[in-house]
């Protein structure tokens, strides 16, 4: 039926209501898959970030108005780097050497690079290759152990020292192709709780910044940040955000879960005020094969996506949208 003279059309129902607004700060964002399991024993890690594609991430981060550039895997293949210990480390360099390689051009082609893991050995080349002012590392480990210093023997628990310039003489000569790119003053942790005895030893040797789970408690996750801020400096950061940090209710399906860990909203929080500081977020440890009851994957990994939504912008109290708020 035409409408009749003088009727207005009312809003045009095609255009979607809930449009969001590309504002001035959406950012051309680099995807990569950490694919790598190696550095510890639970096969399963290896799909984390498949399982974080299934759930919606790159849907999520276009929702926020953010272009995607899609970079693809970096894989270390099925097999196992061995026991060997020279053959074991020069697998993982050479691993740590393409992942470097592929978010060094990330970084160089986007404003802002994602690397989804994966376990957490990948930070070694995550952070190589974007080359940031400063580390801040969310963990409930510190995984700054040594070939010598560590027990079990796991490359995960180790990446942070292959990161620092002063402990270089620290480790063995098995080939190291990636130089360390940071001071120790340039590294911060947060939401820490199973510490070995030497890496204790390591952190306050070099006088390494930390706030274990007792000084987020006493402190407020806030003020942690701001503290961090002033170390490090407010610009050009690299956050690195183990699941495991996370109280093990809100992250089931990760390999190492220590209880007393960060609430979902204390990490959205992290993230939230780390936004605008930093140029590379790489989030690892979900393993979607340790799921023990219903919902366990889908928990963990929906976890993980809201702390990538959280980098990118995500506003708690909704999104702003491009259209006029319509008339009848």
């Amino acid at each position: 039926m035409a409408l009749g003279k003088g009727k207005s059309p009312g809003p045009d129902l095609s255009v979607p209501l809930c449009q969001v607004v590309p504002i001035p700060s959406s950012k051309s964002v680099g995807m990569i898959d950490g694919k790598v399991w190696q550095g510890q024993r639970e096969r399963g890690v290896e799909d984390g970030p498949r399982e974080m594609r299934r759930l919606g991430v790159l849907d999520k981060i276009k929702d926020l108005g953010h272009e995607i550039n899609d970079y693809g895997e970096v894989d270390a293949g099925e097999e196992s780097f061995g026991e060997e210990q020279k053959a074991k480390y020069r697998q993982y360099y050479e691993y740590t050497e393409r992942l470097q390689s592929m978010v060094e051009k990330s970084v160089e082609e986007n404003n802002f690079t994602v690397v989804l893991g994966g376990d957490h050995s990948l930070v070694y080349g995550a952070v190589s290759g974007s080359q940031p002012k400063g580390l801040i590392y969310v963990d409930a480990h510190s995984d700054i152990n040594t070939p010598l210093t560590s027990c079990s023997n796991n490359i995960h628990g180790m990446p942070v020292a292959f990161l620092i310039k002063e402990l270089a003489e620290y480790i063995p000569d098995y080939g190291q192709r990636v130089p360390p790119c940071l001071n120790a003053n340039q590294v911060a942790y947060i939401a820490l709780r199973d510490v070995d005895p030497l890496e204790r030893t390591i952190l306050e040797q070099f006088n390494i910044r930390t706030y274990d789970m007792s000084e987020v408690d006493r402190l407020g996750i806030d003020a942690v940040v701001a503290e961090i801020l002033e170390l490090l400096g407010n610009t050009d950061l690299h956050l690195s955000f183990d699941l495991d940090s996370l109280e093990p209710s809100v992250a089931p399906c990760v390999g190492t879960p220590v209880l007393g860990g960060l609430t979902l909203r204390e990490g959205i929080r992290i993230c939230e005020l780390l936004r605008d500081e930093i140029i590379a977020l790489d989030i690892n440890e979900f393993n979607p094969r340790l799921a023990k009851e219903s919902g366990d994957c889908e928990r963990t990994g929906l976890a993980g996506i809201r702390i990538v939504q959280a980098a990118l912008g995500l506003q708690r109290k909704g999104p702003l949208t491009s259209l006029k708020l319509p008339k009848p």
